[in-house]
């Protein structure tokens, strides 16, 4: 049987990089750690447009939550250079017709196909940490003329900078903060912080079941608005879409249910 080929994945951040500035906090560490271990040892993760702060501290942290994972990892990469620039200054540079932006206006859905040698080189992802609101980033990159493909509805449930459908203070965050209360019956501290936790690391992870293991989107297992239970009277209802693992329970980022857990002990004056 052949090796699988390696491939190159890019998350573009655009962050503003000033005195202000945060640097990477514990929920996208775990994230991004999830993510060298969805792509796989024989791939690479460039996380760019970073702050000059999070470009320097985010090797170590990674390098710490991936030893969670004791398995083997993607190479990674940060950096603040944009993704433009990345592509111009490698070395033959990287035409954009070799670039995949995941984008869920895209009118085609990302294949197998896709993943084939000589077809993309690059597989970019948009975002943002902590975007609140959230805004369209992966607007900002469809304008630069990359070729475009979509997950379907999960692209919607792991890119936040698209949902825009329940925000800190309106009706949808109300009821929403209603709708878990009476499903989970346990005091649930609302959307502000389940949104920190939104999974793009599933992005990253879906792709690769496509166009590396060969697995056509409508193929791959799902689960739903998972209810992640600590005790009987603990529990917090993720208004997202996770992949399936093979016990049928959703897959997070190790790490991820006790930083939840500590979340649900915090106040909302502490996110």
């Amino acid at each position: 049987m052949a090796a699988k080929q390696g491939y190159k994945y890019v998350i573009e951040h655009m962050e503003e990089d000033d005195d202000t500035t945060k640097v990477v906090p514990p929920w996208v560490q775990l994230e991004y750690a999830q993510m060298l271990k969805h792509a796989g040892p024989q791939s690479e993760v460039f996380f760019t447009s970073l702050s000059s702060q999070s470009a320097e501290i985010l090797p170590k942290q990674l390098e710490e939550a991936v030893a969670k994972h004791g398995t083997p990892v993607a190479k990674a990469h940060a950096t603040t250079t944009p993704i433009l620039t990345l592509l111009s200054s490698a070395n033959p540079p990287i035409p954009i017709s070799k670039v995949c932006l995941l984008d869920p206006k895209a009118e085609r859905v990302l294949s197998p196909e896709d993943g084939e040698e000589g077809v993309f080189e690059y597989f970019l992802f948009g975002g943002i940490l902590g975007d609140d609101p959230p805004r369209d980033r992966t607007g900002e990159l469809r304008r630069m003329g990359f070729e475009t493909r979509h997950l379907g509805s999960v692209q919607m449930t792991t890119d936040t900078a698209e949902r825009g459908d329940l925000v800190s203070g309106d009706n949808s965050y109300r009821e929403f903060k209603a709708q878990a209360r009476r499903r989970t019956k346990v005091f649930c501290k609302g959307y502000r912080a389940l949104r920190r936790h939104n999974s793009r690391a599933g992005a990253l992870g879906v792709s690769k079941r496509i166009i590396d293991d060969k697995i056509p989107l409508d193929k791959i297992p799902y689960v739903d608005h998972p209810t992640i239970r600590f005790t009987e009277n603990e529990a917090v209802e993720m208004p997202f879409r996770y992949i399936k693992g093979e016990d049928g329970e959703p897959i997070l980022p190790a790490g991820m249910r006790e930083l939840l857990r500590d979340d649900l002990n915090k106040s909302f004056d502490e996110f």
